[in-house]
């Protein structure tokens, strides 16, 4: 069930009876979306995503350094912009991008190789990035838990991915997640609408995302449990975000700040809740081995 944002504006109104209702009306959302966004306290299982193996063919024919397309046996799989990579005759690989789409057994690059290809060379396209479907409304607060193939898999940082996988000293020696293909065993966000797995699987199989999630800048409702829940943290929100606009003749900063105070405390409060689940079991803590 929804409820409209509207259908807060006698819980804030009263207390600013010179601010627009627009402006009342967003204050509301605002505070919506900020006390999901800070206490994950709305969560959900996403839309299961189909993973694709990477697919791969051989060249049928040699090319020089500075070519920028290959010969191949088979272009199917192969699409416009496409991750792919390259056996090089040095051992290495050269990974770009498929340059339009591939025609009869021609692969174009979006660059030049930096090395000779052999005939019978191996051209493998990469996927591990993938689109997430979130609720209508509603987009990513934070990703919580992913499974592959209902085995759990582990989150990491874009930062760390070259520091964990493709680094000859430290993390997995000798794994390079720009070019190899193995078994998926982390994922990370790329950004609010894509999911990205380590590393490029060999087989196919399903992704499935838990998430915290909020509602989006264009919503007009917001699920009726977070309203039954937490209309006062909400009125709280909005009353500080109007009262601490300046000058203006519903502004109050001492008020404004106390509203503040009292909302960020009743999120505090809703974060260790959403944490517990709303039981009593406590929370625990869990030795992580390879943590940096």
């Amino acid at each position: 069930m929804a409820t409209a944002y509207t259908e807060c504006l006698n819980w804030v109104c009263p207390d600013v009876p010179m601010a627009p209702v627009a402006l009342v009306t967003n204050a509301i959302r605002d505070a919506v979306i900020e006390l999901c966004e800070k206490s994950l306290i709305y969560r959900q299982e996403l839309q299961q995503i189909n993973v694709l193996a990477s697919t791969s063919t051989t060249t049928t024919a040699a090319a020089s350094s500075g070519a920028t397309a290959v010969v191949v046996a088979s272009i199917t799989g192969f699409a416009a912009n496409d991750t792919l990579t390259v056996d090089l005759t040095d051992g290495t690989k050269w990974r770009g991008h498929v340059s339009g789409t591939p025609s009869g057994s021609t692969i174009n690059l979006d660059g030049a190789l930096n090395q000779n290809v052999e005939s019978g060379a191996t051209v493998t396209r990469l996927v591990y990035l993938y689109t997430v479907t979130y609720p209508s409304g509603f987009t990513l607060a934070k990703g919580l838990q992913a499974w592959f193939n209902d085995a759990p898999i582990d989150p990491i940082s874009p930062d760390d991915l070259d520091t964990e996988f493709n680094n000859t000293s430290f993390g997995w020696v000798g794994v390079n997640w720009r070019t190899d293909v193995n078994l998926p065993t982390r994922w990370y966000m790329e950004d609010t609408n894509t999911v990205g797995i380590l590393m490029s699987p060999s087989a196919g199989g399903a992704l499935r995302i838990n998430a915290a999630l909020k509602p989006t800048r264009a919503s007009t409702t917001f699920p009726t449990v977070i309203y039954e829940d937490y209309i006062e943290t909400i009125a709280h929100g909005a009353k500080a975000r109007i009262m601490l606009i300046p000058k203006k003749p519903y502004s109050d900063k001492e008020t404004g700040k106390y509203h503040e105070l009292e909302f960020n405390g009743l999120v505090g409060e809703a974060r260790l809740i959403a944490a517990k689940g709303s039981t009593r079991g406590p929370l625990r803590t869990h030795t992580v081995f390879g943590l940096r």
